[in-house]
């Protein structure tokens, strides 16, 4: 179909079926030119005429009021259209005047005219900024406005709303349903609906469109409305017109009802237009954030992406990857892989669901290069707009799109959503958490110690809030909660330590609100009227009364067979359980949230200011060394029973020769051993309700044995311990320090008034840090009753078929279970997996520390390598240097050696055994009451707690120094095992190298490259290599300014991530080859062997001849993965590869002659091989890794042929290791370049041949490098 242009007037044509009837209307304009000669708005139309026609007299009426022949020839395709409407009715439903309604494309919208909604406008501006935008069209608010007249809809909906109840949510879905139901029964002019499919049709035949709601008010500052409307995706153009209608209709979504009701904005205003898109046939989408909508920091970039369109992202189906960037400078601060477990793609059919490849889900789903771009993309836009901007991308080929664009509209309604922090659950619920945990506990804290505690101390601001929220399987608490509990006690309470549950921002804020303190001296009249059990001098002593009298119930509960209940006497017994422990909530609500911190902050404070205990020594005594601590009694019984297990050879024996599960079966069989079974079974019957978490999905020690073992095998490899004479230890420093400060604070001004005072603090302070500690014990009682009654429900769910397994029971809410089993009625078996899935994949990931609405946020983000000193709460007095051990789970308590450091995210009174062979401890969470604070200073040792991102900033092996005095950590920089930048030695060709290769044989992809920094010439020498399928070698090589010493330069970046374990490899830019081409990868180097010293191989004896070119040499194998991206071609790597560090003097000329060869057989078999060959003698050296051990290669015969360019062709190798075993390997060289190394200054040159080579040794096949280095001058 044909518009044409008629010159020197505005008009247009649209053609209709035939004969139809008309009105033509016609504005004249002599002076407005052709569109095509030149773009710019409509013009106001000067004059009118109208003339009635039909489909067959069209061109004749047109150029009569024209006066113009009808000249085909002047005739031109035009962008502008408009669609008339009859005024004829032609069935009962349509009626009105003949209306025009303007489609206007994109590019022709005015940014100021709102008649085409926010969106369009948002887009018109980016168009006129240069950025790229799909093509489109803007149906403008006018047809919706038609729409709503022509079927009568104003009325009709004004009825509804007059009724609706704006407060209740199901009443205003309700009525939204009605208002939609109205639409969808109404008409749209079947020629509107023809005229928008041509449009579309003749744009873009067979194409698939966005149709996107506009709402007039969208975005605007003071009403936005962005999100509420609807859009829809990889629609037919015969689908169009019903979702443009579709979009009218969301102009009634309930929340956009709510939204303008709550805002006084009268809901008939503005109306909606519609913006209808190309679609991008998007391999990655997702959004930027110019600032950071959470802490507001607007030095912060935020990027978020996921495979597809993003569908699955917005509809928060996955977990998109995320990248927080630095705005100024453009270095991604940090970098989060989500689950992206599928994605929406474009398909023929319009849109499909499609499961994502494993590999691709553990990638990131858009490229450094295209994150720089986006971050490019976003400041130019945030510059255009003058504010921050919330922006919309997809990424189709090698293009960036821009879908949409808004204000940051979250930076306003920060204020209105809440904000949760883990920081306070750090000290009392830091365990990863199942649903089920979280009903119970839960339920237990918010409604007993949070609303009715309030309730009774008079606090109503407190009842109605929330208290907890479930998050990535982590316990957040509401922080409005916390800020007003703060203000009920004095400011000298608000410590750092307290007020780092709070963002940093608010900390000033909040540390220096008013103090309520007629409010709180009222709670506490409350308090002794109406539950006098909460009075301080009653609470510990009424916890022991009930502690007794619920250990005789649970006696009771032991002794009952459940498999022989029903399901109404199974809730019958967990009921009867909940009435017996909920006096254990009514009571902590004050021991521990009350007179526990607030006693320990009297105390604190006054020995402070009175004696000036600036370090927290003086205090540490204080309340060290009391009797009747569970923990400290569990310590001892485990440590006991490792004593009689090492004093007995046999026992002893067993433990280090046997796994766990075989030394159990050996006890249980051997009658030999049955004096220690007693031993071991008297243990279990005491304490075997513990375990290393509170949380219920995990086994207690009676469930499951093998942990009380694993601590007995870890306690019987260390020397014994003698546990009395600490405890002796520590109790008489405790006296002394009492006697000391009491003494000293008799002798001050009012020292008799002082010292009473002081005393009965401090007792209070003693006996409810014991109460805090102790209570633990009773709960954790509690929690090994519940397991095995929700096991019985979970092993009758499982046989009845509806969960999978048993342990799906952790799954499920108390309330689901309970529902389950009265009705019958199984939960989705999906909805149990997914839970189960971020159950496991958050057990040892602490997310962020605050979220509000569905973002999280950190206070700030540490770079690792800038870390040198880390900064935490002194927990524990004292000071100590040693090996650091990271450890995330009570599975790797054995691996921790005497005297090493402890690094974890936070301790359970279930680590028994750690404290008895530690020498320090550092925690990510916590304070100076959680439970590693307590146990360390019963055991003296220096602690500092709360340390943020302690595990990823410090790593096993590394030399750090604890100062619990300070509370800080520091780091030795120099003690990072291998790989460090060592310290410079004074010869010119001193170099610090570090290389990588790697190769995939499905993909055919071989790579190599290097860094190395030559301190004493000022530069950093760089190679990067990639053999590419087909024979193609592309590569990049040069030297930069040494101005640091990050291991990057022109595009590549080794980043250390794990010392001798894991290293990422990134390079983003252009690499020569036959012609020039933009590759980019991101992998990642994961040891499969530990590293390989050569020095081992050659002995100080030989030091002169390996000096100038092997001064001190690591070699490594290991895994790699990540992606290549060659052009427009994409390669996902999975292969082997190696990696060399080398320190010290590197001169590529001192050898006449050397090989270097690596093969990677399997991730379990591979060797290297070094031949160097000097004037003055020659050195084999290497390794062989079989059976798990780096075997030193000792001498090496290799017979080479080679080809007329004297590259190597194959090989023959004769190898004899260090046990003098000999191994036969051949290999043919695959492909391969060559690199020159020229001294011009000493007239040297060396050519080295880099290739990659197939190798065979007995039955295996494997591939790497061979390096042929030869000295030409």
């Amino acid at each position: 179909m044909m518009k044409k242009w008629i010159p020197g007037h505005v008009g247009y044509r649209s053609q209709w079926r035939r004969s139809s009837s008309m009105r033509l209307h016609y504005y004249s304009h002599p002076a407005y030119p052709s569109p095509r000669r030149q773009r710019r708005p409509l013009p106001r139309f000067t004059e009118r005429h109208d003339v009635r026609c039909t489909t067959n007299s069209f061109a004749e009426h047109k150029c009569s009021l024209m006066s113009l022949p009808l000249d085909s020839n002047k005739f031109e395709t035009t962008i502008h259209l408009i669609i008339w409407q009859s005024v004829e009715p032609h069935n009962s439903n349509r009626h009105g005047a003949y209306v025009r309604i303007l489609i206007r494309p994109l590019e022709e919208i005015e940014p100021k005219d709102r008649s085409y909604g926010g969106k369009a406008v948002g887009l018109a501006h980016l168009i006129r900024a240069g950025i790229n935008v799909p093509k489109g069209f803007v149906v403008p608010v006018a047809a919706y406005e038609n729409f709503m007249k022509s079927n009568d809809l104003e009325p009709k909906i004004l009825a509804l709303l007059e009724h609706v109840d704006f407060k209740n949510e199901a009443d205003l879905c309700e009525c939204s349903r009605r208002i939609k139901a109205l639409f969808s029964e109404a008409n749209m002019d079947f020629r509107f609906a023809e005229q928008l499919k041509d449009i579309l049709d003749e744009k873009r035949p067979g194409g698939r469109w966005a149709v996107r709601s506009s709402a007039v008010a969208e975005d605007m500052p003071e009403a936005s409305f962005a999100g509420q409307q609807d859009s829809f995706l990889c629609l037919s153009s015969s689908e169009v017109p019903e979702h443009v209608k579709r979009c009218w209709a969301s102009y009634w979504n309930d929340r956009a009802i709510a939204y303008r009701h709550s805002r006084g904005i009268p809901q008939f205003i503005g109306g909606i237009a519609v913006v209808i898109q190309e679609m991008v046939d998007a391999k990655a989408a997702g959004i930027i954030f110019t600032s950071d909508p959470i802490s507001q920091n607007e030095d912060v970039l935020i990027i978020e992406s996921s495979w597809g369109l993003g569908e699955a992202m917005v509809s928060g189906g996955i977990t998109p990857d995320g990248f927080e960037c630095d705005k100024k400078s453009g270095r991604i601060l940090k970098r989060t892989i989500g689950r992206k477990s599928y994605g929406i793609f474009m398909a023929p059919e319009g849109k499909r669901r499609r499961e994502i490849a494993p590999d691709l889900q553990q990638i990131p789903s858009i490229t450094e290069l295209e994150v720089k771009e986006l971050i490019s993309l976003g400041k130019k836009i945030e510059r255009y707009f003058g504010k921050p901007q919330d922006i919309e991308w997809a990424i189709a080929g090698d293009r960036i799109y821009v879908l949409q664009t808004r204000p940051i509209t979250t930076l306003v309604k920060e204020e209105e959503e809440t904000l949760w922090t883990r920081a306070y659950g750090d000290e009392y619920w830091s365990d990863v958490t199942s649903p089920l945990f979280f009903s119970l506990l839960g339920h237990y804290l918010s409604e007993y110690v949070n609303r009715e505690g309030a309730k009774i101390m008079g606090y109503k601001n407190l009842t109605d809030k929330e208290l907890l929220r479930l998050h990535k399987a982590h316990i957040y608490f509401n922080s409005e909660v916390l800020e007003e509990v703060f203000t009920y006690n004095p400011r000298f309470s608000r410590t750092k330590e307290l007020l780092n549950y709070f963002p940093k921002k608010d900390q000033e804020r909040i540390a220096n609100a008013k103090t309520r303190i007629v409010r709180r001296l009222l709670a506490e009249i409350r308090i002794a009227l109406l539950d006098p059990d909460g009075m301080i001098f009653r609470t510990a002593r009424a916890y022991d009364e009930w502690s007794a009298k619920f250990m005789e119930e649970m006696k009771r509960f032991d002794s009952l067979d459940l498999t022989r209940l029903s399901d109404d006497e199974l809730f019958f017994e967990f009921k009867r359980m909940e009435r017996a422990l909920l006096k254990h909530y009514r009571l902590i609500r004050y021991g521990l949230v009350t007179h526990s911190i607030g006693t320990t902050l009297i105390l604190k404070r006054w020995l402070s200011d009175w004696l000036n205990d600036k370090s927290g020594a003086l205090y540490s005594k204080l309340i060290s060394g009391l009797p009747g601590n569970k923990t400290i009694e569990t310590n001892n019984a485990i440590v006991r029973l490792a004593n009689i297990a090492r004093a007995d050879k046999k026992i002893s024996s067993l433990l280090s020769s046997l796994d766990s599960d075989s030394f159990l079966k050996k006890l249980n069989e051997d009658r030999e051993l049955s004096d220690f079974k007693k031993e071991f079974s008297r243990f279990i019957a005491e304490y075997g309700h513990r375990s290393h978490t509170r949380e219920i999905y995990f086994p207690r020690w009676a469930d499951d044995k093998t942990l009380v073992v694993d601590m007995l095998k870890s306690l019987v490899a260390s020397p014994p311990l003698d546990l009395e004479r600490l405890e002796r230890r520590k109790m008489e420093e405790r006296l002394a320090a009492e006697k000391f400060v009491l003494d000293s604070i008799g002798k001050m001004k009012f020292g008799l008034i002082r010292k009473s005072i002081f005393k009965i603090i401090m007792r209070y302070a003693q006996a409810y840090l014991m109460f805090r500690e102790n209570q633990r014990f009773f709960l954790d009682h509690q929690i090994a009753r519940q397991r095995r009654l929700f096991m019985e429900y979970g092993r009758r769910f499982a046989e009845r078929g509806w969960i999978s397994q048993q342990d799906d029971i952790f799954f499920l809410s108390k309330e689901e279970i309970f529902e389950m089993a009265k009705t019958g009625r199984p939960l989705d078996f999906e909805i149990i997996r997914s839970r189960r899935e971020d159950f496991e994949r958050y057990a040892d990931v602490l997310p962020p520390k605050f979220l509000r609405g569905e973002k999280e946020f950190d206070d700030t983000i540490v770079n690792p390598e800038d870390a040198v000193t880390l900064e935490g709460v002194p927990s524990s007095p004292g000071i100590v240097t040693g090996k650091a051990r990271v450890i995330d789970s009570i599975d790797q308590i054995p691996e921790i050696r005497k005297g090493e450091i402890l690094i974890t995210s936070n301790t359970d009174p279930g680590w028994t055994a750690v404290f008895s062979k530690i020498g320090g401890l550092v925690t990510e969470t916590g304070g100076i009451l959680s439970h590693g604070a307590v146990v360390s200073r019963e055991y003296g040792i220096p602690a500092v707690t709360s340390v943020g991102h302690a595990t990823e900033m410090i790593a096993t092996g590394q030399i750090i120094t604890v100062d619990g005095n300070a509370g800080v950590v520091h780091i030795r920089k120099a003690d990072h095992g291998t790989d460090i930048i060592h310290e410079f030695g004074t010869d010119s060709n001193w170099n610090e190298s570090f290389y990588f290769n790697f190769y995939d044989r499905k993909e055919d992809v071989c790579g190599f490259m290097r860094i190395g920094l030559r301190p004493n010439r000022g530069q950093k020498s760089i190679f990067c290599y990639i053999l590419a399928p087909g024979g193609e070698v592309l590569g990049k090589r040069g030297k930069v300014e040494l101005l640091d010493y990050e291991l990057e330069g022109h595009g590549l970046r080794f980043e250390k991530r794990m010392p001798e374990k894991q290293w990422r490899l990134t390079f983003s830019g252009a690499m020569e080859g036959t012609q020039s081409q933009k590759v980019e990868f991101d992998l990642l180097f994961d040891a499969c062997n530990d590293v390989f010293d050569y020095r081992s191989c050659a002995g100080s004896d030989r030091r002169e001849i390996y000096a100038p070119i092997l001064s001190e040499h690591i070699e490594q194998f290991g895994k790699v993965k990540g992606y290549l991206a060659i052009g427009n071609r994409r390669y996902l790597i999975d292969g082997l590869g190696e990696r060399d560090h080398s320190w010290g003097i590197r001169d590529w000329h001192a050898p006449k002659m050397w090989i270097w060869l690596t093969c990677q057989f399997s991730e379990t078999v591979a060797f290297n091989v070094t031949k160097l060959v000097r004037d003055n003698g020659v050195i084999d050296a290497g390794f062989i890794h079989l059976d798990g051990r780096n075997i030193p290669i000792v001498d090496v015969r290799i017979d080479t042929k080679y080809r007329d360019d004297g590259s190597p062709q194959s090989l023959a190798m004769e190898i004899v290791d260090g046990e003098g075993r000999a191994h036969s390997i051949t290999a043919e060289v695959m492909r391969g370049t060559t690199l020159p190394f020229e001294s011009k200054e000493e007239n040297k040159l060396s050519i080295m041949h880099e290739t990659l080579a197939k190798y065979r040794y007995k039955n295996m096949i494997g591939y790497g490098i061979a390096e042929y280095l030869f000295r030409k001058r």
